[in-house]
């Protein structure tokens, strides 16, 4: 499988360092030209990268070759992260490019690779795949060294640490992901600790956690049958949980009590069955900093996503109009919520 979209990002036309004023307009064009709108196969994510990249002709042209499976429905990633949040049109548009890409990339291999009938032709294709992604990852985590933005504070970052960042953390989300689509046939997987010490040569304190997406590692022979009970599967002292929530309601005014107290928030998090509707948790922050809170809890939980979370159709936001879905809380990521340092030293009594 070609990456040529990610090789120009770091070796080739779309270098965001040289991005130039002219380029910049351009950029701003072809975002309005594709809007808002969500492509829903792998042909229509085609086509609005195509518009977005309509100067760099030769990336044009490879799009419009590569035509295996464009009615397909786009997948989503296995796992999400926190990501940089673009600030203006140009990092906007890397991030418009990268995640369409990384979308179209993943919707076309798992249904190409799940024609592959032999063990190790899925492992030798599939391990190709993944060195290719993780020399991107590399080469984004030394240009980010070489380039002196190892230790800057990744808000509102100028053009090119953020398109470095956003990258580097993008293709993690799609290599672990593909990884974990044909895990049972790769003779050797890594986890993400050992990715960041080991192949990135970076600390621990540098690790972004991400979560799966998924109730469980998604293999359809294996999948159980959708009457299975959904639950998040605390694995924590619930005490140390009751302390948290508790002290999240008063501090950051996390749940509206009137409607929801922190008891039936408890209870929901630690249910065994949890049947659709069954509580309404109505919270009373901001969604950005609610789902700080949800990446905090999901070290303590093995079935804690957004996904799992839209499924029990319990939890609303402020204004308490329909339950919340994957979406929301997709368009509610941010690096730096506003109680951030609150919520992470709260959470320090999980430990």
């Amino acid at each position: 499988m070609e990456l040529k979209i990610f090789n120009s990002i770091l070796y080739d036309s779309l270098m965001p360092w040289l991005c130039k004023s002219s380029d910049e307009t351009v950029m701003a064009d072809n975002l309005k030209k594709v809007g808002d709108t969500e492509a829903k196969t792998i042909g229509e994510v085609s086509i609005q990268l195509q518009t977005l990249l309509s100067k760099k002709s030769d990336l044009v042209n490879w799009l419009k070759a590569e035509k295996n499976n464009s009615n397909n429905l786009l997948i989503g990633l296995y796992y999400e992260s926190t990501l940089p949040e673009y600030t203006v049109a140009a990092t906007k548009y890397y991030t418009d490019v990268i995640n369409k890409e990384v979308s179209r990339v993943f919707s076309a291999f798992l249904p190409t690779s799940a024609n592959w009938t032999d063990r190790d032709i899925i492992n030798y294709r599939t391990e190709m795949v993944l060195r290719d992604l993780k020399k991107f990852i590399i080469t984004a985590s030394q240009e980010i060294k070489k380039r002196g933005y190892a230790d800057i504070e990744q808000t509102e970052m100028e053009l090119v640490p953020f398109v470095l960042y956003f990258f580097k953390y993008k293709l993690i989300l799609l290599y672990f992901s593909i990884q974990d689509a044909k895990k049972d046939a790769l003779d050797n997987t890594i986890t993400l600790n050992d990715f960041y010490l080991t192949e990135l040569t970076e600390k621990k304190n540098q690790i972004r956690d991400i979560y799966s997406t998924l109730k469980t590692t998604p293999d359809a022979k294996k999948s159980k049958p959708q009457s299975e009970k959904l639950s998040f599967g605390f694995r924590g002292k619930k005490d140390k949980l009751r302390l948290v929530i508790n002290q999240l309601c008063d501090e950051i005014n996390l749940l509206n009590e009137d409607v929801s107290p922190a008891d039936e928030l408890i209870d929901l998090l630690t249910a065994r069955d949890i049947k659709p509707g069954m509580k309404k948790i109505q919270i009373n922050c901001d969604n950005k900093n609610f789902r700080h809170v949800i990446e905090k809890l999901m070290l303590y939980f093995d079935n804690l996503s957004f996904i799992n979370m839209e499924h029990s159709r319990c939890f609303y936001s402020k204004k308490g109009i329909k339950p919340l879905t994957s979406n929301d809380f997709s368009k509610a990521k941010s690096f730096n919520p506003s109680y951030k340092a609150t919520i992470d030293s709260i959470f320090q009594q999980m430990q």
